[in-house]
């Protein structure tokens, strides 16, 4: 990761803390998860939906809670953005985790 650093006086942070932390927030970002949306959708129509006698189901694996409800929103929009709600009616989302969480409110 290269940063650009405005402050000169500003010290330096631990390395290995900063790469986690510039990881977790590309990772989570808005735009980064609506792509990996779509390329799980897209995966699960083309290559699994009509398995199983049209039964089939796929599971994605997230680093944390949030991240889970964050994927499981992009994937419901990108569901409806493409109209896929309605052209595969059977196709739905479902999020599954211990505990409660309340993310954006």
């Amino acid at each position: 990761w290269k940063l650009v650093n405005q402050n000169p006086d500003e010290r330096e942070v631990d390395p290995s803390k900063a790469n986690g932390l510039l990881a977790r927030y590309a990772l989570t970002h808005d735009s980064t998860v609506a792509q990996h949306a779509q390329v799980i959708v897209e995966h699960f129509v083309a290559h699994s939906r009509g398995r199983l006698g049209g039964r089939a189901k796929s599971m994605v694996v997230t680093a944390s809670r949030r991240s889970a409800v964050q994927m499981a929103r992009a994937i419901k929009s990108y569901l409806k953005d493409r109209d896929y709600d309605t052209k595969y009616p059977d196709v739905g989302v479902l999020v599954a985790f211990s505990g409660s969480l309340t993310v954006d409110g």
